[in-house]
């Protein structure tokens, strides 16, 4: 069974410190393109597809896009900044069934949150989150730690419980040429995780903690390895992951290739990784952010777009 992201849009309203996303906003994915995928990956059992950008409201044929998810029966998530509910009304009123998620990135208070994001921010976040729980759906709470929030885990608890959200899901800055200043160390890191883990001990919510955040130290250290996950960037290429930066590390595209041929290439990208881990853990050839997202960054650098 496949899980299906889509990055469909690298068109976004915030400047956000911390963004992954380093490139001229202009491109949108095809739903010519989406399409033709989608009738490959349904029968293989795609069933769940997570939506994601830049700001995906701002895809300019979004409804459509939904419409087009609809069509082949996939539920799916959507992560947002918060500042567009207006462009996502529409599925909380029409679509409530087929929605798994809507995530909101909330990144500390009020005043660091629109320090990292810009000014207004925190607030249309808080009122999105009002909006859909109030609707019923499920909603998650992401926070990126970076070196400006990493005093404020116990807010997020606590905004967390207020509004009455499901999940918490921790992640990291990853490293990009202008946010270098803002990235955690891997002790830093470390330090986070206890945090996380303490306050788990005295708070019901669910947590999530992404492998930006938290090492794992096993050679297939990440879920990605396990080759279910497939992720799609506006520039219609097949993607290794969502959470690398930029436009992602790029299998081939989707416009020349059909999925299978792609897929097979991730299959070989994925084993040479695996290799090298293999390697560097043996011969004790390990650096700063291993068994992070850093690692990819670094093994990939010459497919980042």
């Amino acid at each position: 069974m496949f899980k299906l992201t889509l990055n469909v849009t690298n068109n976004c309203n915030f400047h956000c410190k911390h963004c992954l996303r380093e490139y001229d906003r202009k491109q949108n994915l095809d739903l010519n393109i989406l399409e033709k995928l989608l009738k490959e990956v349904v029968p293989l059992g795609l069933v769940n597809v997570g939506v994601t950008g830049g700001e995906p409201g701002l895809h300019p044929e979004f409804p459509d896009l939904i419409q087009l998810l609809l069509k082949y029966n996939l539920r799916f998530g959507i992560t947002t900044n918060g500042s567009l509910l207006d462009r996502y009304r529409f599925i909380a009123e029409n679509h409530k069934k087929s929605v798994r998620y809507f995530c909101h990135s909330i990144d500390g208070p009020k005043e660091v949150h629109d320090f990292i994001r810009q000014s207004g921010a925190f607030d249309t976040a808080v009122r999105g989150v009002q909006f859909f729980v109030g609707e019923g759906l499920y909603n998650n709470i992401q926070m990126c730690l970076n070196k400006h929030n990493v005093e404020h885990i116990d807010f997020i608890f606590e905004l967390a419980k207020e509004l009455g959200v499901s999940l918490i899901i921790f992640t990291s800055a990853l490293r990009t040429p202008s946010n270098s200043d803002l990235v955690l160390t891997d002790t830093e890191k470390k330090a986070c995780v206890r945090k996380i883990h303490s306050l788990q001990k005295v708070n019901p919510i669910k947590t999530a903690i992404g492998r930006s955040l938290q090492e794992d130290t096993k050679i297939g250290f990440c879920h990605r390895f396990s080759l279910y996950d497939v992720t799609v960037n506006p520039r219609n290429e097949l993607v290794l992951c969502c959470n690398s930066i930029r436009d992602g590390i790029v299998v081939g595209s989707l416009e020349q290739h059909s999925f299978k041929f792609l897929y097979l290439k991730t299959v070989n990208m994925v084993n040479a990784m695996l290799r090298d881990r293999a390697t560097r853990i043996l011969n004790k050839d390990t650096f700063e952010g291993f068994n992070t997202c850093e690692y990819c960054q670094h093994f990939f650098a010459d497919r980042i777009r």
